[in-house]
């Protein structure tokens, strides 16, 4: 679907704008039918329209005035309905800014094999047809009556619009789309349905129906899978065995688990709404399911059991952690068949290249090992990496999408549990085999001793990355060439192999305290040590308890929750702006009015019962975030304009 004319970029800057969390309700059924228009009436047809069979989408953004001059109001930004009328003449009073504007998308019917493109429109209420006939004449628009009181534009222009009687609160609205087809299939529903659909009481609702595309093009999935993957390992052309069988059993299951899902789902929804005192935006999103058929809804309907509040090990972290989350207790049995093809897949690639067959079973045997004891909760605290300023886009290495520092506590979870997984991936680099592929400058992983001001008992990991070299080694890896033909291949240009290798670092520190185990890993060797210090002898001041803001993950249930902040946002935004050299030099948000640092908290819950879970994300967003919003915004519009 395309969307190409500022009226359809306008409303989905308001939805994104709008404001959280209503239960997606059912649809209410209204009489008569849908369909395209036809000029067969001697007067304007009112009558109520049910939805399109292939209905897929449906959104209604409430009261946009209030919602847009509220949030504009926090941002300290002016704002009046009169601003409208520089985009034409007149636009503030033909449009009702108190009635909703609505979207609406539906499947097209096929005759072929091509898949169309869907129908869509979006509409918004205007004070009569009188006003909105001459507001098109000067914007240049013209006009034909199709039937009493409807009309339709019948010039070339990107987007299709249409004038029409209406139900509900707008007694007219104009219906746009892409094309002139889009609004004459889709203007009597948007008119005389979509206007009547109860959709909750929240200020903006979104929802996406799997029924219809499941319908329609179910079986064309499973065609889609039944030649795919077949042409997907083909074009692999693996002929070793140990590889090609792990790969083709994870891209079978792989393609059943996606049909299982589109099986199982019914909705994909969003909500978000304003709330008042404090000032704040809630937001809503998550799945419906009517089953739990795949394996994803059924670890869904397994975890809502160990749903709970946040753990006291959460407020235990770093107190300046830039983002922070816990998972619930996990049952290991709902993750065994994934972890074994995930192993068979990397014992199999270190098969295929001779690494030492002790050495492989010794690898998995720690990664069955470390899920089964995934038994507990886990909490992790982190701040975002930093860039090098210097490093070209294609330079960047690999281990900067790590954290500077990154302090995780996992309760009731063995020290050896990671270890083994640590040292036994240790011994797999350091196998003669992998040798001759990857030398020491492209990839390393040593353990050492624990530096100083690290508590007792502290083991120590480093990994070193050259990411362009790493690249190229696992293409020869993967490849079907012999070993040994692998090892006599030379590189082809002596200026490629002369530059100076761009490394990354990582630390990775596992500490043992108690019934608890600290895993701390980051590309600040310095930063990293000292929060993990920390956090083992933390007192209540330097933890995350003593942060406001997230006392509302103490008391709601969940599967997993947590918060981030915008500084967590922006330096990985930046990081990524200044590797293609269009980054500030300075820090964007110290001149923010709260330095990007109000806690955006979420929490992941799991509802309904256990034979049709459902999955929602809800979050709540801070007044003072929009303020560091319009700060950032400011400085990047300064920036551009130089």
């Amino acid at each position: 679907m395309r969307v190409r004319s500022w009226f359809g970029l306008g409303f989905c800057s308001l939805v994104l704008a709008g404001c959280g969390g209503a239960k997606p309700p059912a649809q209410t059924a209204t009489p008569a039918n849908s369909g395209p228009l036809r000029v067969d009436s001697a007067k304007s047809d009112l009558s109520p329209v049910v939805a399109p069979k292939d209905l897929v989408l449906l959104a209604r953004a409430e009261h946009l005035d209030k919602a847009v001059a509220t949030i504009a109001h926090w941002m300290n930004m002016p704002f009046d309905l009169k601003m409208l009328d520089t985009l034409g003449p007149g636009l503030s009073q033909t449009l009702l800014a108190d009635a909703p504007v609505e979207a609406a998308v539906a499947l097209a019917d096929n005759g072929d094999t091509e898949v169309p493109q869907p129908y869509a429109v979006f509409s918004a209420g205007i004070s009569s047809l009188d006003a909105g006939r001459k507001l098109f004449e000067k914007f240049g628009r013209k006009l034909e009556e199709v039937s009493p009181g409807v009309w339709l534009t019948t010039d070339e222009s990107p987007v299709a619009c249409g004038l029409a009687p209406a139900l509900g609160r707008a007694q007219v609205r104009v219906v746009c789309g892409d094309r002139r087809a889009d609004v004459e299939n889709l203007l009597p529903y948007a008119t005389r349905g979509l206007p009547l659909q109860a959709m909750g009481t929240s200020d903006v609702h979104v929802e996406i129906r799997m029924a219809p595309i499941r319908d329609k093009y179910q079986q064309r999935l499973r065609q889609a899978k039944a030649l795919a993957i077949p042409m997907a390992l083909h074009e692999l052309g693996f002929t070793d065995a140990r590889l090609s069988r792990p790969i083709t059993d994870i891209l079978y299951a792989l393609g059943d688990e996606v049909l299982d899902v589109v099986d199982d789902l019914d909705q994909i929804f969003l909500d978000s709404k304003l709330v008042q005192n404090p000032d704040r935006v809630d937001v809503s999103t998550g799945l419906a399911f009517t089953r739990a058929h795949s394996w994803s809804a059924q670890v869904l309907a397994t975890a809502a059991k160990s749903a709970s509040s946040a753990p006291a090990s959460l407020f235990e972290l770093p107190r300046d952690s830039s983002m922070a989350s816990y998972v619930t207790a996990q049952n290991p049995k709902s993750y065994e068949n994934l972890v074994r093809r995930v192993v068979a897949l990397i014992d199999g690639l270190l098969a295929h290249v001779n690494v030492n067959a002790k050495a492989r079973d010794e690898f998995a045997r720690s990664i069955d090992q470390f899920n089964a004891s995934r038994t507990s909760s886990a909490a992790c605290g982190a701040v975002p990496g930093l860039s090098d300023p210097g490093a070209s886009d294609s330079k960047v290495n690999i281990l900067e999408a790590f954290s500077a520092w990154q302090v995780c506590a996992y309760d009731q979870q063995p020290t050896t549990a990671f270890t083994a997984v640590l040292d036994a991936s240790a011994r797999i680099l350091s196998d003669p085999a992998l040798r001759k592929l990857i030398d020491e400058r492209t990839l390393s992983f040593h353990k050492h001793a624990a530096g100083a001001g690290l508590p007792p008992g502290t083991i120590g990991y480093e990994l070193t990355v050259n990411s362009s070299a790493l690249v190229e080694a696992l293409a020869k890896i993967v490849s079907d060439a012999p070993a040994a033909e692998k090892t006599k291949e030379k590189p082809k240009e002596k200026k490629a192999a002369a530059e100076k290798p761009v490394q990354g670092h990582l630390e990775i520190y596992v500490v043992p305290d108690g019934t608890r185990t600290w895993l701390g890993m980051g590309t600040d060797n310095k930063e990293l040590m000292a929060h993990l210090s920390a956090a083992k002898k933390a007192t209540p001041d330097n933890r995350l308890g003593a942060v406001q803001g997230l006392a509302w993950l103490r008391s709601e249930p969940a599967i997993a929750s947590g918060f981030f902040d915008l500084a967590y946002v922006m330096a990985s935004v930046e990081k990524r702006a200044r590797a293609r050299g269009t980054g500030n030099k300075g820090d964007t948000l110290a001149t923010a009015p709260h330095h990007g640092q109000t806690p955006i908290p979420f929490i992941w819950s799991v509802k309904g019962d256990s034979a049709a879970p459902r999955l929602e994300c809800n979050m709540r967003v801070d007044r003072a975030v929009f303020e560091d919003v319009l700060s950032v915004s400011g400085q990047y519009v300064m920036q551009m304009a130089k």
